[in-house]
């Protein structure tokens, strides 16, 4: 497992499932191995559509004010 999986960033989890994918394409592959990269495949699934559940928490999303300004809004608050 690599360092950006461990340690929750999103670009290493999306790298770590694409070479999990690819293992699993693998003829050679014994059913053992296979069911516990799948496993893994959908820890960091998880963890990866919570991560991007947070982040678009955080995102704001720039509005009119009405008086020809601008205001943000956070897109959890529409």
């Amino acid at each position: 497992m690599s360092d950006a999986s461990q340690d929750g960033r999103l670009d290493g989890r999306l790298d770590r499932l694409e070479e999990i994918v690819d293992a699993l394409d693998s003829p050679d592959l014994e059913l053992e191995d296979a069911m516990r990269l799948f496993e893994e495949g959908v820890a960091h699934l998880r963890a990866a559509r919570e991560l991007l559940r947070s982040a678009e928490l955080q995102v704001e999303q720039l509005l009119d004010d009405g008086q020809g300004g601008a205001r943000t809004e956070r897109l959890d608050e529409r």
